[in-house]
């Protein structure tokens, strides 16, 4: 600052002196802090629950300089409650001038959506409607700041079965979060719903609608081809193999269960390839391969929808949609009667829907080994051999091999019987068997059919016979045991040589019925290659010549021209055939359920046996199942038994009781009667009884052969009235024709009056 100082007369001093008083009237100045974020905008906003930092403010004076440190801060930032806050900065000078407040608004936001935890699944009951409402538990939706305000359902209401619906929560900021639950209704009893893993025939939503197409279908084309005369023979040899079917049943009877996701190992495929090829490709016909004939076939197999989900009649999915097979097979011809052979398939491809969802494992789709099957087969009869017809009996068996992901891995045995006939250029052929394989369940619901297990199964068709290009129809159908569905295939095809050595074939079919494995449809295309000379015939000359010769080379008193074994001695009534006793047991073969093992009449052939180990056998055992001990006819000692099961014959330990002169069972007599009705049903091996009623000699012996019929009659009345069957039982008088005793004493009297058991088994000599 420069002065210049001068007097009042204008005159100038070097020295002079000023008074400058400085005030002080600015007030401060605030300025807010900008965030770090230059793009932030003018509000602040803040996710809830996050941290909050206040950026702050910064306050000058001109006088005081900087006064930062001096500024108050009113208000807080709450960031577990969402909504706007106001934080308020103020200052003063070294004078008390304030500044103009400053306000920063800071806005507090929820922008997350909740947090679900929803069950993957959930199993509820319908109400009496048929309905059910799912509400979802509170825990299935948390929020870190604001309350969850509630769910939406796609589906508020549901019917009885298995549904996806998709819950969302919402929060009080409007967000919202999704989850999907598979959900079960059951019914209003509590059942599951109704879910079945099924075939994909055409008749796959109606369950066993297949049962009387297989029976009528198979039947019918079997009788419009087979004369009269030759249709005994399938029945009468089924019984020589029933020793086979129970003892395989026995061998195969392990149960297996499906788990939650996996499907069980089991065999989809149904199909069975016929290895010799001899009349047909699908089925036996009870022609061999002749001695040093062989054929090896390769075929590729692809079928359609094998195996669906179904739930309360509505498709669910597809667990097998494609499946492509490569099989190969071979077969050779053993001195004329015995044919071996063997096929073994190689799964190439499968496809099908993700079904883990349902709860439905996924099958392996890449390529996996298939179950083998080994057969054996013998010629009983043959056209060429001059029998009416052919006849063959064949076992064939899986070893269990093969990959149980791919469903193509199964423990089982098929006995079966192949009968066939020709009648001109056409060839009539059945296939009869028994299928054994081990109890698989593939859901677990009482309603549903969609068990493996023990099953008939039967074949018809009709083949041409004339060289060159031919052609195949059949008809294979099974019959279960379990609950398995209904299945059968209509299938047609071609054939035709190419050359001496090699032939061509194809075939489809079209699959009915619900079984699992019987597909949409199918489709087959293979190619074989083999020797199938047949075994020269001899001329009309050498036949006739044969025949003056010698006619009956086995001596046996039947001609060869009607001798059904005409080298081997044996029974007209038996077609000249030996009554056959492989192991000396008294019972001969075609009876005998163990042909190789010595047993007795009683147990049709078998050994004996004591299945609960109480040392008495099981044919003389009134328990069989329960310990007991002998004197008491293996029962427990409480329940006194007071019937014995004898040789030939059930003998009581009391006196059936009539009333006086009639044919009225007293009380009294009740609970015998009772044990001798519990021992003919408990030993199914008594296929038949003679009731026979005795008397005392007082009164005309016509009267009281009367009288014993009556009271015999009376017996079994009350005998059917407790669960036997009538069919069984047969009554006979002998009146007082056979005393056990002397009739001259009161005593004897009462010992002749009785009634007696006589029993007959099914390998009893006729």
């Amino acid at each position: 600052m420069t002065l210049t100082c001068m007097n009042a007369q204008g005159e100038f001093f070097d020295y002079c002196a000023t008074y400058v008083t400085v005030t002080d009237h600015t007030i401060p100045s605030i300025t807010l802090n900008d965030p770090d974020d230059p793009n932030a905008p003018n509000v602040p906003m803040v996710e809830c629950g996050s941290a909050y930092v206040d950026p702050g403010a910064t306050a000058n004076d001109p006088c005081d300089g900087n006064l930062t440190d001096k500024i108050v801060t009113t208000g807080r930032v709450n960031t577990a409650v969402p909504k706007p806050y106001t934080i308020t900065y103020d200052v003063q000078d070294s004078k008390g001038q304030s500044a103009p407040p400053v306000a920063r608004t800071v806005e507090v936001r929820d922008t997350v959506a909740p947090t679900l935890n929803c069950p993957k699944s959930i199993e509820v009951k319908a109400e009496s409607d048929g309905l059910a409402t799912v509400t979802p538990a509170q825990n299935w939706a948390t929020d870190t700041c604001s309350a969850i305000t509630g769910f939406e359902s796609s589906a508020p209401r549901l019917t009885v079965g298995t549904k996806t619906v998709t819950y969302t929560a919402k929060d009080a900021a409007g967000n919202q979060a999704s989850c999907s639950v598979l959900v079960t209704v059951r019914s209003p009893s509590g059942a599951l719903p109704d879910r079945a893993m099924v075939g994909g025939g055409c008749s796959a939503a109606t369950r066993g609608a297949a049962a009387p197409v297989v029976w009528v279908a198979l039947m019918l084309l079997w009788r419009r081809r087979m004369p009269q005369g030759t249709r005994r023979f399938g029945r009468v040899k089924l019984r020589g193999w029933g020793g086979i079917v129970i003892l395989g049943a026995l061998a195969i009877s392990v149960p297996t269960s499906a788990q939650s996701t996996d499907i069980p190992a089991f065999e989809l495929e149904r199909l069975r390839l016929n290895p010799s090829g001899m009349g047909s490709w699908v089925l036996g016909t009870g022609e061999l391969l002749p001695a040093g004939g062989y054929r090896l076939a390769l075929a590729g197999h692809y079928e359609n929808k094998p195996l669906i989900l179904y739930e309360e009649g509505v498709l669910l999915g597809v667990v097998v949609r494609h499946r492509a097979t490569a099989v190969l097979s071979g077969a050779v011809g053993l001195g004329g009667r015995v044919e071996l052979g063997a096929q073994v398939p190689l799964v190439l491809s499968q496809q099908g829907d993700d079904l883990t969802d349902r709860g439905v494992g996924t099958p392996q789709g890449g390529v996996a080994p298939g179950t083998p099957l080994l057969t054996a087969r013998l010629s009983l009869l043959a056209e060429h051999r001059k029998d009416s017809v052919d006849l063959s009996a064949g076992l064939s068996a899986s070893p269990g091999l093969g990959s149980a992901s791919a469903l193509a891995r199964e423990l089982h045995a098929i006995p079966n019987l192949m009968l066939g006939r020709r009648f001109g250029a056409v060839r009539a052929s059945l296939d009869a068997g028994f299928m054994l394989r081990p109890r698989i369940i593939l859901n677990n619901d009482d309603n549903i059919q969609d068990e493996l297990g023990h099953a008939l199964r039967l074949g018809a068709g009709l083949s041409t016979t004339a060289e060159g290009l031919g052609g195949e129809v059949a008809a294979i159908g099974s019959v279960p045991l379990q609950r398995e569905g209904y299945s059968l295939e209509l299938l047609g095809g071609v054939r035709l040589p190419v050359g001496e050595l090699l032939e061509v074939q194809g075939l489809t079919g079209l699959g009915l019925g619900n079984a699992p494995g019987t597909p949409r449809f199918r489709l087959l295309l293979g190619m074989s290659f083999g020797k199938v000379a047949r075994p020269r015939e001899p001329s009309l000359e050498e036949q006739a010549s044969q025949e003056m010769d010698d006619p009956d080379r086995d001596r046996d008193g039947v001609l060869n021209r009607v001798d059904a074994c005409p080298d081997e001695p044996g029974p007209a009534s038996r077609r000249g055939c030996p009554v056959l006793d492989s192991d000396g047991d008294g019972v001969v073969d075609e009876k005998d359920q163990c042909p190789n093992k010595a047993g007795i009449v009683e147990m049709a052939g078998c050994p004996l046996k004591d299945t609960d180990g109480d040392t008495v056998w099981d044919h003389l055992d009134n328990c069989r199942e329960i310990p007991g001990p002998s004197e008491n006819q293996g029962c427990p000692a409480k329940d006194r038994q007071l019937v014995v099961i004898q040789r030939r014959r059930i003998a009581i330990k009391d006196t059936i009781h009539f009333d006086y002169d009639k044919a009225t069972i007293k009380s009294v007599s009740f609970p015998l009667l009772n044990q001798v009705a519990q021992v003919l049903i408990e030993h199914p091996e008594i296929v038949s009884v003679s009731i026979e009623g005795h008397t005392d000699d007082i009164g005309t012996a016509t009267y009281n052969r009367e009288l014993a019929l009556r009271r015999a009659g009376a017996v079994r009345d009350y005998l059917e009235s407790q669960g036997v069957a009538r069919s069984r039982m047969s009554v006979r008088s002998f009146g007082e024709d056979r005393p056990l005793q002397s009739n001259a004493t009161e005593q004897g009297r009462a010992t002749n009056r009785r009634v007696e058991f006589i029993t007959r088994y099914e390998a009893d000599a006729p």
